[in-house]
């Protein structure tokens, strides 16, 4: 009887150490997996078996794996969307600064010409001014002229009118 209860101790104690094991090592992979995808690794091996809690947990952490990767796929064609449209911005930037730049300098080259057609538009109104003095001063001459030429004609219409008339040659 003893050696049956012996017997049965120790079954009872494989019996245990197996359960003990089929509950232990799924556990140990579940938390070794865990603490590879905790770890930023996403490539950790799956031994999907069974339906016990354990496999259940097992399917669970695959399920989530899968959808970190899926996840960090999306983010990265994003962030490759967000690079090129980046670029492009600053391309577009950069065009925009070098046509604002040639647009300030055909501006400044306007004011300049600006200037230029002021200043000739003064040095003709002065010119203008000049010419109207000229004109008025030889109008002014001219009318002075005038008056002489005049004085002269009513002069010699005097001096006719008072001067004895010549002797007229007959014609015999």
């Amino acid at each position: 009887m003893i050696g049956s209860m012996l017997g049965l101790i120790v079954l009872a104690g494989l019996v245990a150490r197996l359960i003990a094991r089929s509950v232990s090592v799924p556990l140990e992979d579940a938390v070794r997996i865990s603490q590879r995808i905790a770890q930023g690794d996403l490539t950790a091996h799956f031994a999907l078996g069974g339906r016990s809690e354990t496999a259940q947990l097992t399917r669970a952490l695959k399920e989530m794996n899968d959808s970190l990767v899926g996840i960090v796929g999306s983010v990265r064609c994003s962030i490759d969307t967000i690079g090129h449209a980046s670029s492009d911005i600053a391309n577009g930037n950069s065009d925009l600064s070098a046509r604002t730049e040639a647009q300030a300098s055909n501006l400044e080259e306007t004011a300049a010409s600006m200037e230029q057609i002021t200043s000739t538009v003064r040095q003709s109104a002065d010119h203008a001014r000049q010419a109207d003095e000229l004109v008025s001063s030889a109008t002014a001459v001219a009318s002075k002229g005038g008056n002489v030429v005049e004085q002269v004609v009513q002069t010699m219409a005097t001096w006719r009118s008072a001067a004895p008339a010549p002797p007229r040659k007959s014609r015999t």
